[in-house]
C-alpha cells in the first residue's frame, strides 16, 4: 500500500471541528422548527407569505452575497 492510500487516524482538530459541525446543525434544525408559521412579507408592491425559517435564511443568502460581491469589487480596485 502507498502512503496516500493509508488511512491517517483522525487529529484532535479534525474532532473539534466535527463536534462544531454537529452543533450548527442541531441549531438549525432548532431554530427552523421553531419558526415553521408563515408570516406575511410586503416589499413595494409586492405582498408574498412565505415561511419565516426561509425568509431569514434567504435574506441571510442575499446578504453573504451582497458582501462577498463588494469585497471582490474593492479587492480589485486597488
Amino acid at each position: 500500500m502507498t502512503e496516500r492510500s493509508e488511512r491517517r487516524p483522525r487529529t484532535h482538530v479534525q474532532y473539534g471541528r466535527l463536534i462544531a459541525v454537529a452543533v450548527v446543525v442541531v441549531l438549525v434544525l432548532i431554530f427552523v422548527f421553531q419558526n415553521t408559521e408563515a408570516a406575511e412579507f410586503t416589499f413595494l408592491f409586492w405582498s408574498f407569505s412565505l415561511s419565516l425559517w426561509l425568509m431569514l435564511v434567504l435574506v441571510l443568502a442575499i446578504g453573504i452575497a451582497a458582501g462577498w460581491t463588494l469585497s471582490v469589487s474593492r479587492r480589485r480596485r486597488r
